[in-house]
């Protein structure tokens, strides 16, 4: 892949993660006006994407560097070094983290984690059972974590106002 493309798909994840975070109170709603920012119901969300914006920004960072390194930015279309990366696995941890939050307001809290942590412990390499198994623990301890540990409250999945 070249470094332009690279460029170009770290811009992208940056700025559908300012979009997505601006956005984010569209999306989870029924949230309460006077919470502490811990105990909002957007926080493992706005957690979740705060990370796909960091991780994009160190990656368009690293890749400036490298061009440098390598005799300036005039280097755009040169080859990045990817031997040994799992850029799939990465895009699909990215889009995780995406869909996590956006699952979140959906199906809620705990659901949108057994999914997402799942199909991707899945797409890793684990057996059926183990994602499983892995997910459900997961969402276990994010639940008691966040929930019970620091009393975020999550708003009723909007999929209960559809069918009842």
């Amino acid at each position: 892949m070249s470094r332009a493309v690279a460029r170009g798909l770290c811009a992208g994840f940056l700025g559908v993660s300012l979009v997505l975070g601006l956005r984010l109170d569209r999306w989870i709603s029924g949230s309460e006006s006077g919470l502490a920012w811990y105990e909002s119901a957007r926080l493992f969300p706005l957690l979740a994407i705060t990370l796909v914006a960091l991780g994009a920004l160190a990656q368009l960072l690293r890749l400036r560097g490298a061009a440098r390194a390598a005799g300036g930015d005039d280097e755009a279309d040169a080859e990045v070094d990817a031997r040994g990366s799992r850029g799939p696995l990465v895009a699909a941890g990215v889009a995780g983290l995406v869909a996590m939050a956006l699952l979140t307001g959906w199906i809620g809290f705990v659901p949108s984690v057994v999914v997402v942590a799942g199909l991707l412990a899945h797409a890793a390499g684990l057996g059926a059972r183990r994602a499983l198994v892995f997910a459900l623990v997961l969402a276990t301890l994010l639940h008691l974590v966040f929930v019970l540990g620091f009393d975020v409250w999550f708003p009723a999945p909007r999929v209960l106002e559809l069918i009842g």
